[in-house]
């Protein structure tokens, strides 16, 4: 852990960076802001510690200081949960970015003890143990679930197997009174199947943007991920038994809604704990800094822990400073929860990438900044974080892909390099670091998409969080067009809101390229192939839709006001059924309401009304 004597040349390094940073503004003390000098682990009180002072320079990986780098495909979003400590004390380490599964041993000196290399594109993520010690890692790119002996020495003798499950899943759960895996899907599908891979599966569909599985001895909890909704479901078909989403609260710095469940774990109380973002509700300026959140406190995104107990979600305090929480662990003590550890990926510089809250601070104050990791190798571009049974922490990075163990009573570290191509790519660096205001543009734009979030601009009024999936080549941006080009459109928002470092133009260019690869959602999957079709001859004809949704994006790039009082660039439509709510103040809370006039707006095409409209809908949901 980080000592006062320690942290002093980091402070005064930090403090001297500041003096050329742009206005000063009000902001949370250094202490806090920097992360730096918190070391007993007590809860603190953000709000009485504000003082005016200049904002940090953003903890950029610092590779984005020279020339841009630019992969033909780039890696993926970073999405957490990438890492599981096994009961035998190794890890499984899922590599996202080089399609590579690996089983680590960490007693003695750590090292690779089996290899998985899988096919382009794969994207392991989430992992589980079954009762036998099997593993089974979703395949978020091929749609499968991976499974295999991890004790084998030889991949010859661990017993691979792989099974289709969906085409977007993303949680895993194992029940041990079945016997059975739960695999979660962004489509809405909860698949059921055997962990040995013997008999059929069964597939329930419930709401889609499913996220985690989390199994307790009495309960199935199934999470949500832009809405952070906790659906408790039956443990044998899977229908939802009931749902509660993370409350809306007001720590004293403004109205915030829970979004964006990046993660959610057992606890050894049987209770679950879901890390989320919360999301500005009062009226936000956009103004430069107007973003800001510069002690990471009192932010349009800030950070958070909840707790799922029983059918109560509680909330927990924020988190200073913690920017793009994708990932969390808990530490076990005589069977019960010690503390929790939470990665920032978007603090990408690794001096406060990974930080330890203690468990009386989960219902301490309503603001915490926890103690922050500190290692003789910084933590660089942490993405997971797993405890092992002794009370290592392990935490996987990337770009260089590596796993870090931590024994954080005394402060020391071991490295393991684990190898594969380098994946450093300028424009993923760019859209998961965080500005100076502690938000990222994965914040609003998890995994390249959006949040769902509806903010309320002043001078602007309601403004629904845009996807970014399929921007690149569809200048002019943003809501009103009024963004020439992706240089302008980072200059206003990058650097003008979010008080992100000035970047150059090859920088910038690597940005929209690696945008260019962030992959859409699937489509929906047709009910009736017919009503499809039906519905395609009206999208092209009566409809006239294809007089603004045209070409490969299904836009042409115009900004068309449709009868809702100005002028709003034409979306895409691929994946429309992924990013409800929809119009540019987010007024249509399903596909069907975008055909009110109230939402839709009189000139939006042409009326469609009665079965002519579920076959456009049906069209729509295909694409």
């Amino acid at each position: 852990m980080l000592t006062p004597k320690l942290a002093a040349p980091l402070v005064s390094r930090a403090l001297h960076r500041t003096r050329r940073a742009r206005a000063s503004r009000l902001v949370i003390a250094a202490a806090l802001a920097l992360g730096w000098l918190v070391t007993t682990g007590e809860a603190v009180d953000a709000r009485a510690m504000m003082v005016e002072m200049p904002p940090p320079i953003p903890p950029f990986d610092a590779r984005i200081h020279g020339a841009a780098v630019s992969r033909d495909a780039g890696p993926p979003p970073i999405s957490g949960g990438t890492l599981l400590a096994l009961r035998d004390e190794r890890l499984l380490v899922a590599d996202p970015d080089t399609d590579r599964v690996m089983i680590v041993a960490t007693n003695g000196e750590p090292r690779v003890a089996l290899e998985l290399r899988e096919a382009a594109h794969s994207e392991p993520g989430r992992a589980i143990e079954d009762g036998e010690g099997r593993v089974h890692v979703v395949l978020r790119g091929s749609g499968q679930v991976l499974s295999f002996d991890p004790r084998a020495s030889r991949i010859e003798d661990a017993n691979v197997t792989r099974r289709a499950v969906c085409s977007m899943p993303r949680g895993i759960g194992f029940d041990r009174t079945s016997d059975r895996l739960i695999v979660a899907c962004r489509g809405g599908e909860l698949v059921f199947l055997p962990s040995r891979g013997e008999g059929a599966a069964r597939t329930t569909r419930l709401d889609a943007d499913l996220r985690d599985v989390v199994v307790t001895d009495d309960r199935v909890v199934v999470t949500r991920f832009r809405s952070a909704e906790a659906l408790i479901v039956d443990r044998t078909d899977g229908h939802v038994i009931s749902r509660r989403n993370a409350p809306s609260v007001n720590d004293g710095t403004g109205n915030a809604s829970a979004a964006v469940a990046w993660r959610a774990i057992a606890l050894p109380t049987g209770e679950i704990a879901m890390l989320h973002q919360r999301e500005r509700d009062d009226e936000v300026i956009p103004a430069p800094g107007g973003y800001g959140g510069f002690g990471g406190c009192d932010g349009i995104v800030k950070s958070t822990l909840s707790i799922v107990s029983g059918d109560q979600i509680r909330t927990g305090p924020t988190l200073a400073a913690a920017t793009l929480p994708v990932d969390v662990a808990a530490r076990v003590t005589n069977g019960q929860l010690a503390s929790l550890a939470v990665v920032a990926a978007g603090n990408q510089n690794g001096d406060h990438s990974v930080f330890v809250v203690s468990s009386p601070e989960l219902a301490g104050a309503p603001c915490t900044s926890g103690s922050f990791v500190s290692t003789q190798h910084a933590l660089t571009n942490a993405v997971a974080v797993g405890f092992l049974a002794d009370g290592r922490l392990a935490v996987q990075t990337r770009a260089p892909s590596r796993v870090v163990l931590v024994t954080l009573e005394q402060g020391s570290s071991r490295e393991l390099a684990l190898g594969g191509e380098d994946t450093f790519d300028t424009g993923h660096t760019i859209f998961h670091a965080a500005g100076g205001g502690h938000i990222a543009c994965a914040s609003c734009h998890p995994e390249g998409g959006e949040d769902g979030h509806v903010w309320r601009f002043s001078g602007l009024g309601a403004r629904r969080t845009p996807a970014l999936h399929d921007a690149a080549g569809t200048a002019p941006f943003h809501w009103q067009g009024d963004l020439a080009s992706m240089e302008a459109l980072v200059n206003e928002v990058f650097v003008g809101r979010m008080n992100g470092v000035a970047l150059q133009p090859t920088h910038v260019a690597a940005l929209e390229g690696w945008l260019g690869h962030v992959p859409r959602p699937s489509a929906h999957t047709a009910t009736s192939e017919a009503s499809v079709a039906r519905g395609r001859t009206i999208f092209e004809g009566s409809g006239g839709c294809v007089a603004c949704h045209s070409g490969a994006h299904l836009s042409d790039n115009q900004s068309h006001d449709v009868g809702t009082g100005q002028a709003f660039q034409t979306p895409t439509l691929r994946g429309l059924t992924h990013r409800v709510p929809l119009m540019h103040d987010g007024c249509a809370r399903t596909l069907r309401d975008r055909f009110t006039p109230t939402c839709g707006g009189e000139r939006h095409g042409a009326a469609v009304e009665g079965e002519s409209l579920d076959d456009l809908i049906a069209y729509l949901e295909s694409l």
